[in-house]
């Protein structure tokens, strides 16, 4: 091998070729937001009206699938569907959140069928997928570097995915599949079909990768999905100087080099039910919900399967102004208020942000258009908000300080994301570096949550009904609304079911429950003392009414939970009942004799005559006996009515233990009189004795105390 050695002094040129492969997809980002409008990788934007499940992208040499699910957006609005579900699956294991109904179509009523509303993930490490959270947006980082980001709203109790994007890698560089795309830089052949073939129709390019039974494997509901055992090379690796938590904190990727994925911090907060042993370390909240997994906490999770009516592949219909809208006031609208957004305005920097901004005018003038009213404006910012930080996070020109002699400050990635707080911290808020201050007695990452409201339930999200046969049942999810991030309190007050009619077995019980990030839900789980009061006579179904509360004081609506044996009873939660089955009818001790005592009196298969006379005869004397005591009993009522009026002391006894007075939940706000006399109309006391709970002994307003004082200073649970 021959040396050279330079000299000092001596000069030579070296040409340096330096090639950034990550333009290629620098650029590229595929979105599926509001209702819905796609965005494919190569910037083709288009319309998908549609109904059911569909292939979004799909990466078929790593082996990586996204679907989502579209149902109607508003009962009755046979033209617009949303996002209300999106599904992530790397070999075989999954990451889902689901806020479907159980029943989508066109003439499916949104308010009449049950809903789902659960974040789910079947893996124990990093090894597929991780995943981070904040509030109520997630992204989920592939090893390949692609991400998939998305966040979620409620809107008069439905929740919608008002916003999915994937920023793909390089490693889905001419790989790509789905509603995304083909992408390869070219978005003329973006409606690639699965054979390979191109299509210009939207019809024929959506209904091409929507998922039948027949050929496809939906990722919603109950899964089985099979392992290829192809394992995928990682090829990214966290920024040398990030921080967990950190925006900046990307993955740099290098389509040559083999590395290992940016740990999370575990603040993400899903249920998972992973079965392995491999964990990484995990947030108390999420420990906590790992640990539930051992006490069958996933059949306390509400899955609805998902039935799709016959309608669904029935082409959406064309949609008019209304509700005094029109194209012109829809756009100023739209324009102004998207003008006024700092952070898109800070966007305009980078290439083709004006161009995707005009878009979104469009976007949102169609969404008004179909839905009616401007429910998605603020969506539509948030979906450009997404598109702009998913760019410029990884444009390295934009980590440079903005100071002309280099000195060390804010880079200009630094003062763009200074302004990026979702949903401008829905006015309950200000905005600075980057995150919500939110006003007192507001919280979440975009100070939407109230704590001195009660969170939101529904029966439509949360089924009621628990089998003792299949599960432990000492561990539910109760799903809304407006939850808290913490200091949730749980209260139950227990029943047990006889037929159609129920008998309270305990006062009310209250304990921390643990909350779900996004504000979407939380677990209760009775403690030891309560499950054995709720033990004894377990062959009888019994049942908890439920409530929910942030501040310890104000609870949600009830949840009814019925808990029974599916071999021996037929349960509903509305109206309350359980119907033994035939199959137990001679074994259920509640309904019947015990063996010894059915057949004590039975020899030989004969039964005594004396028997029969003495049952004849003393029944005869029982119901002389029982109709002279009645009589009785009927007039000295009558005599005390007339002759003795029932004191308002009396009254209040029998409703403190009859009835439970809310103070807080709309009932009523003094104590008039009339409630307690005997002359008070007869329905409107049946009413208050149906809808109320008055505990004696849990410290409550007594008569002798002034209202006023009583209700300020009485803690109503």
């Amino acid at each position: 091998m021959d040396e050279y050695v330079i000299a000092e002094g001596d000069s030579f040129e070296m040409r340096v070729s330096v090639v950034d492969s990550d333009s290629l997809v620098a650029s590229s980002i595929c979105q599926s937001y509001n209702d819905p409008h796609i965005r494919t990788f190569d910037g083709r934007n288009w319309e998908n009206q549609r109904l059911g499940e569909f292939i979004l992208f799909h990466n078929r040499l790593n082996h990586y699938w996204v679907h989502v699910m579209y149902q109607t957006c508003v009962s009755g609005v046979t033209g617009a569907t949303c996002n209300c579900g999106i599904a992530i699956r790397k070999n075989n294991v999954l990451f889902v959140a689901n806020f479907c109904d159980a029943r989508i179509g066109w003439t499916a009523s949104n308010n009449e069928t049950n809903s789902n509303r659960y974040i789910e993930g079947t893996f124990c490490d990093d090894t597929h997928m991780t995943v981070e959270s904040s509030g109520s947006s997630y992204k989920v980082t592939l090893p390949t570097g692609t991400q998939i980001s998305f966040y979620y709203n409620t809107h008069n109790g439905t929740t919608t995915i008002d916003g999915i994007a994937i920023k793909p890698s390089l490693a889905d560089w001419k790989t790509s599949s789905g509603l995304c795309g083909y992408l390869d830089g070219d978005k003329d052949n973006d409606f690639r079909t699965r054979d390979n073939g191109t299509t210009n129709d939207d019809r024929t390019f959506a209904q091409d990768w929507k998922v039948s039974g027949e050929s496809d494997v939906s990722l919603f509901g109950e899964v089985n999905l099979p392992d290829d055992n192809t394992g995928v090379t990682r090829f990214c690796k966290c920024r040398d100087s990030a921080t967990p938590g950190d925006s900046a904190a990307v993955n740099e990727c290098n389509i040559n080099t083999a590395t290992t994925l940016c740990s999370s911090s575990g603040s993400a907060s899903f249920f998972n039910s992973c079965e392995g042993s491999a964990r990484r370390k995990r947030s108390a909240s999420e420990l906590l919900l790992r640990q539930r997994r051992a006490s069958h906490i996933g059949n306390a999770i509400a899955k609805f399967p998902i039935v799709l009516d016959n309608d669904v592949d029935s082409e959406p219909m064309s949609m008019s102004w209304r509700n005094g809208w029109d194209e012109s006031s829809a756009t100023e609208t739209c324009r102004q208020f998207l003008q006024n957004q700092k952070f898109l305005e800070k966007c305009e920097i980078l290439d083709g942000m004006k161009n995707e901004t005009a878009d979104g005018i469009k976007s949102c003038v169609e969404d008004i258009k179909l839905i009616g009213d401007d429910r998605f404006m603020q969506s539509t910012s948030d979906t450009l908000s997404q598109s702009c930080r998913l760019t410029a996070i990884r444009l390295e020109n934009l980590t440079k300080t903005s100071a002309s002699d280099g000195a060390p400050g804010k880079t200009m990635l630094d003062e763009m994301l200074d302004l990026d707080c979702r949903k401008n911290c829905s006015r309950n808020g200000i905005c600075a570096n980057g995150s919500c201050t939110c006003f007192d007695d507001f919280e979440g990452d975009d100070c939407s949550i109230r704590r001195s409201v009660p969170p939101i339930v529904s029966t439509r999200t949360n089924p009621g009904l628990c089998q003792s046969d299949s599960s432990t049942c000492t561990t539910f999810y109760i799903s809304g609304s407006n939850f808290a991030s913490e200091n949730v309190t749980c209260r139950a007050i227990q029943f047990t079911v006889v037929e159609s009619t129920y008998q309270l077995t305990s006062n009310n019980v209250t304990f921390p429950a643990v909350p779900m990030s996004g504000g979407i839900g939380c677990f209760c789980s009775l403690s030891q003392s309560v499950r054995a009061r709720r033990s004894v006579g377990t062959d009888r179904p019994n049942g908890l009414f439920l409530s929910v509360s942030n501040d310890g004081f104000m609870f949600s609506n009830n949840i009814v939970i019925i808990v029974y044996d599916s071999t021996c009873y037929t349960c509903r939660t509305n109206p309350i009942s359980c119907i033994i089955k035939s199959s137990c009818q001679s074994t259920t001790s509640t309904t019947t004799p015990s063996t010894t005592e059915a057949y004590s009196h039975v020899t030989n298969g004969y039964v005594s005559s004396g028997l029969i006379a003495g049952a004849v005869v003393g029944g005869l004397c029982g119901v002389i006996a029982v109709l002279l005591l009645t009589k009785a009993i009927a007039s000295l009522k009558q005599t005390k009515k007339y002759s003795h009026p029932v004191s308002e002391d009396d009254m209040v006894n029998y409703y403190r233990q009859n009835t439970y007075w809310e103070h807080i939940r709309g009932y009523p706000s003094d104590v008039p009189s009339s409630r307690f006399h005997p002359n008070s109309d007869e329905n409107q006391e049946k009413h208050f004795q149906r809808n109320t709970y008055w505990e004696y002994d849990r410290g409550y307003p007594r008569i002798g105390r002034l209202a006023t004082s009583s209700r300020m200073n009485t803690r109503f649970y």
